[in-house]
């Protein structure tokens, strides 16, 4: 398996804790997912995607005051 595949699974790993609700851990995977995608480079899809699942966490576990860093950033991409 190459970085980016072993990444997508990580990434998926994270969207699974998010669904069985285990927000925090979901928050830390999420972040560590896309600074390695971003380290790697021109995957600013599956980054987008780590940036909408860290804005997701941070709502469930009513951090919603640090969203607007992510929101910025996400729109970076865009």
């Amino acid at each position: 398996m190459n970085t980016v595949e072993v990444l997508i699974e990580k990434l998926q790993h994270a969207r699974d804790l998010q669904k069985k609700s285990n927000f925090q851990l979901a928050l830390q995977n999420f972040l560590e997912v896309m600074e390695a995608f971003e380290t790697e480079g021109k995957h600013e899809g599956y980054v987008m995607d780590c940036l909408s699942g860290i804005c997701q966490s941070l709502a469930n576990l009513g951090r919603v005051n640090e969203i607007p860093d992510y929101i910025e950033q996400y729109k970076a991409y865009c």
